[in-house]
C-alpha cells in the first residue's frame, strides 16, 4: 500500500509542476501549487524564482543516496557513511528531520519548479561546536555552477530572518573550497576565524552574518 501511495504522490507532484509551468508562476499559481503539495505532506517551506524549498521526506533517499556519495560533498562536507537507500533514509529522519523537530528549521529539499526534480539540499543546521544557527547547501554536481547554491542560500536566509527571527546565522567552509567562501561573501557573510569542529582535527572557516 504503501509503495502505491508513493509513486500516486510523486505523479501528482510531477503532475502540479507541469501544470505550472508556462503560467509564470505568478503568486496565486503558487499559492495553489504550495496548498496541494502540503496536503499530500510535502510541507513547504519557502520557494525562489527556480525551487521550491520543502522538508525532506522518503521519496528523496536517492537524491541523498547519490549526492552524500559524490566526491565533491565527501571532500568538502565529509563522508557520511551512507550507502544504501535504507542508509539515506535513516540520515534523513536522524539528521534534517530531526533538527526539524527540535529547532523549527533544517535542511531542505530544493525542487525544480520546471519537472519537480530534488537537485540538493539547502536551509540551516545546529551541531555542537557552533553557536548559532548553521547556513548549509549542496547540490548534485550536475546542477552546481548554475546559481541554484545562491539562490536557495538566499531563501532560507530570508525565511530565518523574516519568519524565524534569527539574527545570528554562522556557516563553516572548508578553506580549499573557494567557491563556496566566494558565495557565503555574496550572501552577507564575513570570515571570523578558523576552528576544529569537535571530534575532527580538520581546520574550517568560520563564517558570520548578523541582521540589525
Amino acid at each position: 500500500m504503501l509503495v502505491l501511495f508513493n509513486g500516486f504522490n510523486k505523479l501528482i507532484n510531477k503532475t502540479l509542476f507541469e501544470l505550472s509551468i508556462g503560467l509564470l508562476f505568478n503568486n496565486v499559481t503558487l499559492n495553489i501549487v504550495e496548498k496541494y503539495l502540503f496536503k499530500l505532506g510535502v510541507n513547504v517551506i519557502t520557494e525562489t524564482s527556480r525551487l521550491i524549498l520543502r522538508l525532506l521526506n522518503e521519496n528523496d533517499v536517492g537524491m541523498i543516496l547519490e549526492l552524500l556519495n559524490e566526491e565533491a560533498f565527501i571532500s568538502n562536507i565529509g563522508d557520511k557513511q551512507v550507502r544504501t537507500e535504507l542508509d539515506a533514509l535513516n540520515y534523513i529522519n536522524s539528521g534534517p528531520l530531526a533538527i526539524q523537530r527540535d529547532f523549527g528549521f533544517s535542511l531542505y529539499c530544493c525542487v525544480r519548479k520546471t519537472d519537480g526534480k530534488a537537485i540538493g539540499i539547502s536551509g540551516l543546521i545546529k551541531r555542537d561546536g557552533i553557536e548559532f544557527p548553521e547556513v548549509g547547501f549542496a547540490f548534485l554536481s550536475k546542477y552546481c555552477q548554475q546559481g541554484y547554491g545562491f539562490e536557495s542560500a538566499e531563501a532560507a536566509i530570508l525565511h530565518a530572518t523574516n519568519t524565524l527571527a534569527l539574527k545570528h546565522l554562522q556557516a563553516i567552509c572548508n578553506p580549499d573550497n573557494h567557491a563556496s567562501v566566494a558565495l557565503l561573501s555574496r550572501l552577507g557573510f564575513s570570515f571570523n576565524k578558523n576552528i576544529n569542529l569537535d571530534n575532527n582535527d580538520k581546520t574550517v572557516m568560520l563564517f558570520d552574518r548578523l541582521t540589525k
